[in-house]
């Protein structure tokens, strides 16, 4: 009986709760999806602006978002400088770093086929950092064994 009881009350107040009045066109809701997806938007209106500057251009953005990486790299040593340099994963991530600051470095005529080499080193090193990452994924630990 308490049982019983238990699930009408709990339906009742699902229906009070459940407002299916939603309208989505309404500007107070257009607000909150937008305010809680700011990340997002940021990131779609970042990507749109470097494919729409010119080639030249690009070494901006890349100079700021390794910047942003450094720092990154920075706060991680300062947390413990033998676990830092201990682990794989970081030096794959200083050394792409280092091949990026060497790729915008090198931008004359006669470094085209280092850069071309170095490059391709660089896009290994983020795709082995990639799969780790997503290896390490919470809903993907019991699928994968290998990372």
């Amino acid at each position: 009986v308490q049982d019983a009881l238990r699930a009408e009350s709990l339906a009742s107040f699902a229906k009070n709760s459940i407002k299916p009045d939603l309208n989505i066109n309404s500007p107070k809701m257009m607000i909150q999806i937008i305010a809680s997806n700011w990340v997002d938007i940021a990131m779609i209106v970042g990507m749109s602006f470097i494919f729409i500057i010119n080639e030249s251009d690009l070494n901006i953005p890349i100079i700021v978002l390794i910047c942003f990486l450094v720092v990154r790299e920075i706060l991680q040593m300062a947390v413990s400088l033998k676990r830092y340099f201990s682990s794989i994963e970081n030096w794959i991530e200083l050394a792409m770093i280092a091949l990026t600051i060497a790729i915008i470095a090198n931008n004359g005529e006669e470094a085209i086929l280092l850069n071309r080499h170095l490059s391709a080193i660089a896009l290994v090193l983020s795709w082995a950092e990639l799969i780790t990452l997503i290896g390490r994924h919470p809903k993907l630990l019991l699928c994968n064994v290998y990372v």
